[in-house]
């Protein structure tokens, strides 16, 4: 019989701002080091918002006691709150985020060798946070970065952990990762011009062939934009040796080739490492998470329960209107109808409405009658500036794509209001093609599920926290029915019909 540590035990080893580890913590790190004992490389953690996902990880890492443990983020905002928590940690970021050694320049212009900013190449403060992340017992990274490394990086080769924070982000950021983006400006640079919309794909593979021997001949230029056209190489020649099937995404003013799965990318991910912990609060399928990814070997998953209590987060589902675009000339005006309702329950509370679109958000801000504040955003260039009035002055914000990396916590935000079910974009081609290959419809089915989680987690962010959700769109009682068991238990226990005089329970 294995003995574990004790709670007790767990928490004199931890920094000073952990009191006391939670008994839900306890179990979680014990399921995970049985099944590294086992012979598992691969775990999913399974935990929702408020379970202490990072704390979970460093018990972890401090029971396996590996030489070197890699903790990835997927923004810098969440590096931040690490080395906050963490401070022992060596950070690594982008080279922006660095000065030169001269302080007139970032690491980002810097030229490579005989570059002029730092004296040597071992004084660039981009350089030593490398070298100090690679021999540290403990490295919080970025997602962008870890997939450099994995790819084409020489640092990073002990075999010890690797820590994925919200892996569920990761397929997303791998398909970027590969993708190709020949601007026009990119073409022109070496005398050519974009194929044309609607060519047949070996057409694009001859212009691609063509495009990349005179961009190798090309003189590079300097710095940064040097580092830029190397990748961008680098991803055309990876596209052309490339046997799986790629597709072209419409776009004017350049070339974008998107490949219709990552998996077989995905496999250099588990080179750097020989155990691997992958955290999320939305994992919803881990067998779908890990196929996206290509993991083909075995794997354990540790399911945490949600410590918020069940009557500080519920879910009412209205009946309101189906939110099918094709019936948007007579159904959307229903919606203002709906979301009037709600503003009018709730005179005196901060409400955030997900809008899904651009297109929405315009019709509903301007045909929602209200006498609150309101606020909104029509490009991704004012998602800043909205998000920062709403949050000074209150009010109601209607926000197309707020599903992730902003919460509002207490008064910020009591009321959650998700207008349309969040499918993926189809007229992406990559995510149409991706819909109609085999196992498709799986994928599609967890992605939707994986963002109506996300944007109805957004008001309640700790166990004292509370805030109340409205799902309008009726396309949600198809998906609910079709993918119940998708759902994670601890959000189905919230879930409500909203009727006039009493609340029923899913």
């Amino acid at each position: 019989m294995t003995n574990h540590p004790t709670s007790k035990d767990r928490a004199m080893k931890l920094p000073s701002w952990v009191k006391e580890v939670r008994p839900h913590q306890n179990e979680a790190v014990a399921e995970i080091i049985d099944h590294y004992r086992k012979g598992t490389d691969l775990v999913v953690l399974d935990a929702p918002t408020g379970s202490g996902k990072t704390l979970i990880a460093e018990m972890v890492r401090r029971e396996l006691q590996v030489p070197h443990t890699s903790y990835i983020c997927s923004s810098l905002t969440l590096q931040d709150q690490f080395a906050n928590d963490f401070p022992e940690a060596a950070v690594v970021k982008g080279r922006t985020n660095y000065e030169s050694y001269d302080g007139k320049h970032s690491a980002g212009d810097c030229k490579g060798i005989g570059c002029d900013y730092c004296p040597a190449v071992e004084s660039c403060p981009y350089q030593m946070a490398k070298s100090r992340a690679a021999t540290a017992p403990l490295a919080c990274l970025n997602s962008t970065f870890q997939l450099y490394q994995s790819n084409y990086g020489n640092l990073f080769r002990s075999k010890g952990l690797l820590v994925w924070d919200e892996c569920d982000e990761l397929e997303k950021q791998l398909m970027s990762f590969v993708e190709v983006v020949i601007s026009k400006k990119n073409a022109a640079a070496v005398g050519m011009t974009l194929p044309g919309k609607g060519v047949r794909y070996e057409t694009v593979r001859r212009w691609l062939k063509n495009w990349r021997v005179k961009a190798m001949e090309r003189h590079l230029p300097e710095g940064k934009e040097a580092r830029s056209w190397k990748g961008l190489i680098r991803n055309v020649v990876q596209l052309l040796d490339d046997e799986g099937e790629w597709v072209r995404q419409s776009l004017h003013n350049a070339l974008v080739m998107k490949p219709i799965k990552v998996d077989r990318f995905g496999e250099k991910l588990w080179t750097k490492g020989t155990k691997h912990l992958l955290m999320s609060a939305t994992v919803i399928s881990p067998s779908q998470l890990l196929a996206d990814l290509g993991w083909t070997g075995s794997y354990g998953v540790v399911t945490v329960p949600m410590t918020f209590p069940v009557e500080n987060r519920p879910l009412y589902v209205a009946d309101t209107v189906d939110m099918a675009h094709k019936s948007k000339e007579e159904n959307w005006p229903h919606m203002v109808t709906a979301v009037n309702d709600v503003l009018d329950r709730h005179p005196d509370e901060n409400v955030l409405i997900h809008t899904v679109s651009y297109e929405l958000t315009r019709f509903l801000y301007n045909e929602v009658a209200t006498t609150k504040e309101r606020h909104a955003y029509f490009s991704a260039a004012e998602r800043g500036p909205a998000l920062a009035k709403f949050r000074k002055s209150g009010g109601v914000l209607f926000a197309p794509s707020m599903d992730r990396g902003v919460d509002f916590s207490h008064d910020e935000a009591r009321v959650i209001v998700l207008c349309k079910v969040p499918f993926p974009f189809l007229g992406d081609r990559q995510i149409s093609t991706r819909l109609h290959s085999p196992g498709g419809q799986g994928w599609y089915t967890v992605q939707t599920i994986r963002t109506i989680v996300q944007m109805t987690g957004r008001g309640v962010r700790s166990a004292s926290d509370h805030a109340v959700t409205y799902i309008l769109d009726d396309q949600f009682r198809r998906v609910y029915g079709n993918n119940r068991r998708l759902f994670p238990p601890w959000w189905r226990e919230a879930l409500r019909y909203q009727v006039p005089q009493e609340e029923q329970q899913l």
